[in-house]
């Protein structure tokens, strides 16, 4: 289950990254409608990806803290702060893309607008993943 987990968690955060990384970098080539159109299809895929990163993260987490410690190894853990710290970076790569969303709605459809959020969602989305490596260096919480 843990392997799973982690593969479904894996994929999804490549694929995010990944998709924002090409939509961020072809968007300013193609034509305002096109570019707009693009980004809201890459928008509704993330939100699928976030919702799988955030299911996959939490089985993930209860998996190696049990229910009844995760509140206490979150801040009394290495490990717990480090992924406390990881989840208020998701958090505010999700507020960015949320922004991003409502730019290119409020704009009629431009998508010039929600690329300077689109680019910052990026730049955190690096920081998640210099967090996340800086996870596997930290020992495991303990299992009980």
């Amino acid at each position: 289950l843990g392997s799973l987990l982690t593969f479904v968690h894996l994929s999804c955060a490549a694929l995010w990254a990944g998709g924002l990384l090409a939509v961020v970098r072809t968007v300013p080539r193609l034509p305002a409608p096109e570019g707009a159109r693009l980004l809201g299809r890459y928008a509704r895929t993330a939100a699928y990806l976030l919702g799988a990163l955030t299911a996959t993260g939490i089985a993930s987490t209860l998996r190696r803290m049990p229910p009844g410690t995760v509140a206490g190894q979150l801040t009394d853990t290495a490990y717990g702060r480090v992924l406390l710290a990881k989840t208020v970076l998701v958090a505010g790569v999700a507020a960015l893309a949320w922004r991003a969303r409502r730019r290119l709605r409020g704009d009629g459809g431009a998508a010039a607008g929600a690329v300077v959020p689109a680019r910052a969602e990026l730049l955190a989305l690096a920081l998640v993943v210099l967090v996340s490596a800086l996870l596997t260096a930290l020992p495991l919480p303990i299992r009980w």
